[in-house]
């Protein structure tokens, strides 16, 4: 949960990137564990995607996660059955 929370702060909410991205790496944990070099390596990202990740911290992911506890919120992942299939196919 929180590295798709990580992978939507560094790419920001509602990227269409999010299907192809998952296709290369298979999961948001791997794109965030393949760190820069591997995410370079793979030539699908472009500058500004690039530097987003490498600022964004998975810190800055679990304080978002930990005020949804919180806060009682329900996080919703594109991996998960609750997630509407509609979005899953954004052009």
């Amino acid at each position: 949960m929180i590295y798709w929370i990580w992978l939507q702060k560094a790419l920001s909410q509602g990227s269409n990137r999010l299907s192809h991205i998952l296709s290369k790496f298979g999961s948001a944990k791997q794109v965030y564990n393949a760190g820069h070099e591997g995410r370079c390596a793979l030539g699908i990202f472009n500058e500004r995607e690039l530097r987003m990740m490498n600022s964004t911290t998975i810190e800055s992911a679990k304080k978002i996660y930990d005020t949804c506890v919180r806060e009682n919120v329900t996080i919703i992942t594109p991996d998960m059955e609750a997630y509407p299939g509609l979005l899953k196919n954004i052009p």
